[in-house]
């Protein structure tokens, strides 16, 4: 499961950079699904390995990209959001 976790960040990471372009929105739809469950497996693997604070930075980023009640942002803040995952997403791969 640990590899899992850590190989799936760096795909997750270049979808949410590609997010950053003018794209349909099915894929935008797409991205907060997977987006979603990685962030739930991600925040249970962080909850388990003791790290509370990563724990609740990946559970609230589920709770905000979630497709079943969406929080509308804007597309600017969006853009913003997403260089941020992104950014972390490759520190977490580089931690770990």
């Amino acid at each position: 499961m640990k590899d899992i976790i850590k190989y799936s960040r760096i795909p997750l990471a270049v979808a949410f950079f590609i997010a950053l372009l003018n794209l349909p929105y099915g894929y935008y739809e797409l991205l907060r699904t997977v987006g979603m469950v990685l962030f739930i497996a991600y925040g249970i693997h962080n909850y388990k390995n003791k790290e509370e604070a990563w724990s609740y930075f990946w559970f609230g980023s589920a709770v905000l990209i979630n497709p079943i009640f969406k929080i509308a942002l804007g597309a600017v803040l969006w853009k913003i959001v997403n260089v941020i995952w992104g950014i972390v997403l490759l520190y977490k791969y580089n931690e770990n």
